[in-house]
């Protein structure tokens, strides 16, 4: 069974029609999500990096693209209105105040979309207060993955323009904007699905203390690797041919296997390939970020700092060897 049946067949399990219209809209569902981590996004140098990285996300998917906001979510506006007024200048002129946008191929607050692309930077001094970190990121639909090769092409472009901190690609939790609405839902496909992430735009402090989990692609700057002990260090670990290690222009980029995993609880929850590189990366993991959700509000169950610390080790676990059985002596 290919990549793409494994989907179809599990798809079920993770789609949630929209409230009001579920035979047309999807509340949540899963595709591929990319996210980069960055320092000191509110800089003249890095918001002209976001700028760019939007263009880039533009050029390639843009077409797709409806509907969203900039700045502020109460002034929604369709994305062709929003191109008329030059938005790379708009992303670019706004350094060193607060910057936020979301864009979705399907208009409304409550609809996921197949395409989306979205980036958060607090004002200079709030960052340099608080440390939190940026970011920017987008989904797209597992269709994509026809033109993988393209895709991780597409990838080295984003890390040599973003020059993330570190940073992932593969299945996530495409999820509509006012995502705390369904985070119990996301509590249930997690437990499901351990290869789903589930993003939720986290962006605290302890994004700066290692990266937060790996996926098919996983990637982080010079700094992290260096700590690690170096990219000879990290190919001598993570010697697998279905493992590779792609280095960029300020760090490295690993993808775990020819195709992403689901992680399906009922089927093969922990894919080896993930499992080695969770291994070897593990020395850089943060060893918190907190929490994917609220808790529990009226008895349903969500993401809370206990079950998040979980989550962030479900793949700290030791798989029986793969190799020939050794041969039992002769008596």
């Amino acid at each position: 069974m290919d990549f793409f049946e494994k989907f179809k067949q599990a798809e079920y399990d993770f789609t949630y029609g929209a409230e009001d219209d579920p035979e047309h809209h999807n509340a949540l569902q899963v595709g591929i999500v990319a996210w980069f981590y960055l320092d000191k996004g509110y800089t003249k140098e890095n918001r002209a990096r976001i700028a760019e990285a939007w263009q880039l996300y533009h050029n390639e998917f843009g077409e797709n693209l409806k509907w969203g906001y900039i700045g502020d979510p109460n002034k929604s506006q369709s994305y062709r209105a929003i191109l008329s007024r030059k938005i790379k200048e708009i992303i670019s002129d706004s350094f060193g105040e607060s910057l936020f946008f979301d864009w979705y191929s399907d208009a409304g607050f409550r609809y996921a979309s197949d395409y989306s692309v979205s980036a958060g930077s607090m004002a200079g001094w709030y960052e340099l207060t608080h440390k939190n970190v940026s970011y920017f990121g987008f989904y797209i639909p597992v269709s994509e993955l026809n033109h993988k090769i393209h895709l991780q092409k597409l990838l080295s472009q984003f890390c040599n323009v973003l020059q993330p901190i570190h940073g992932l690609l593969g299945l996530g939790i495409q999820q509509c904007y006012e995502k705390e609405r369904y985070q119990h839902l996301e509590h249930t496909i997690c437990q499901q699905f351990n290869c789903v992430d589930v993003i939720n735009s986290n962006n605290s402090k302890e994004m700066r203390n290692g990266f937060r989990s790996v996926n098919w692609y996983t990637f982080f700057n010079s700094e992290w690797l260096n700590k690690l002990g170096g990219l000879q260090y990290l190919r001598s670990a993570l010697r697998n041919p279905a493992i590779d290690v792609t280095p960029y222009s300020d760090g490295v980029i690993i993808r775990a296997g020819e195709w992403p995993e689901l992680g399906w609880v009922k089927d093969n929850p922990y894919p080896e390939l993930y499992v080695k590189v969770n291994k070897v990366l593990k020395p850089i993991r943060t060893p918190k970020i907190g929490s994917l959700g609220y808790g529990s509000i009226a008895g349903e169950i969500r993401f809370d700092k206990n079950s998040t610390a979980r989550w962030l080790s479900r793949f700290d676990v030791e798989l029986p060897p793969t190799g020939p059985a050794p041969e039992i002596p002769k008596r």
